[in-house]
Formats: C-alpha cells, structure tokens, sequence
C-alpha cells in the first residue's frame, strides 16, 4: 500500500531517522499552536508507536514528502484517537511554509480513501479546534463531515466522521 502517490505527494512508513525532522515540525510555533507543544521524548515515543502500528495494523501516521524533490512537507496518515482509540482519527501536521498550497487536503483525501477501500476501515473520524477554519476545510474537502462535540487531547473539539459504504466506497452520511 506504501508508498502511496498523489499529484503532488508521497506518503510513506515513517523511520526511525525521521525522529529529528519530526520535532522539528512539532516544534514550530504554528504548528504546536493547533497540536500542543510535544518535546523530543514524545516525538520518539509517537515516532515508535507509529512504527509499531504500521507493522502490527498496515497504517499509522506516515512521513508526507513533495514527489518533485522530496522536500519533508510533514506527516499525515491515521491513528487511533488519543493513541487509544478504538476511533480511528485522520491526522495531518505540515511545515507552515507549505500551508494554503492544497497539500493536506490532497494527503487527507488519498488517506481516506485508502483507509476505506483497501484498509477496510469502517468509520474515520477527525477533530478539530473550532476556530481552526483551514484545517476543518480540509475535513470536509476530505469526504468527512461535521458530526458532533466531542472532548478529547483534554480540550473541546468538532468532530467530523465518513464512513464506508456496504458494498465499498465512501459516504459522508451516517
């Protein structure tokens, strides 16, 4: 299934030796504005169980880089909520430099539907910060669509959900 194509992208595994490129993007005052701030260890500790879930599951968060080039553009892929779930959360987090290009609307859709074709995920759910109009457009340019309030990472979040179809495909109706 990995790498997975786009126009503009490539989502793979991600690496051990992401480590330090991924605090780096955690560490960017914009991006840890909408995520919360995350310190190496807490990279490392996602990093490996990303690692794991993508050996153990077939998904996980995966490394987001431009096919021209290769430039690292961020992380996009699924997670279980809260590293928990059972929900499984769509998740993006892009360098700002990268921002209002249409790349994580790209990402999130290739993930989508990867996650409810081959990957045989029933429901993908996303949160988001309320005010956080740029990313809920994503969501929603997604396939997902707002379903409810929900509390989750400790603050009060939009909950946006799709899910797949009985006989295959994808609905944003419940």
């Amino acid at each position: 299934m990995l790498p997975l194509l786009t126009e503009r992208l490539r989502l793979r595994a991600l690496r051990e030796s992401d480590v330090d490129e991924l605090f780096r993007l955690y560490s960017d005052p914009s991006v840890a504005s909408y995520v919360g701030r995350h310190s190496h260890a807490d990279v490392e500790q996602e990093l490996r169980f990303d690692i794991d879930h993508q050996a153990e599951h077939g998904w996980a968060m995966w490394a987001l880089e431009e096919r021209a080039g290769g430039a690292f553009v961020g992380a996009c892929g699924l997670r279980p909520l809260e590293m928990r779930g059972p929900e499984v959360e769509l998740g993006y987090d892009l360098y700002p430099r990268f921002w209002g290009r249409g790349l994580a609307g790209e990402a999130a859709a290739a993930t989508v539907a990867l996650a409810l074709g081959e990957l045989q995920i029933e429901r993908v759910i996303g949160v988001v910060k309320p005010a956080h109009l740029a990313s809920r457009r994503v969501l929603e340019k997604a396939g997902l669509y707002y379903a409810e309030i929900r509390h989750a990472y400790g603050e009060r979040l939009l909950l946006y959900e799709i899910r797949a179809l009985k006989g295959g495909g994808q609905s944003a109706e419940a």
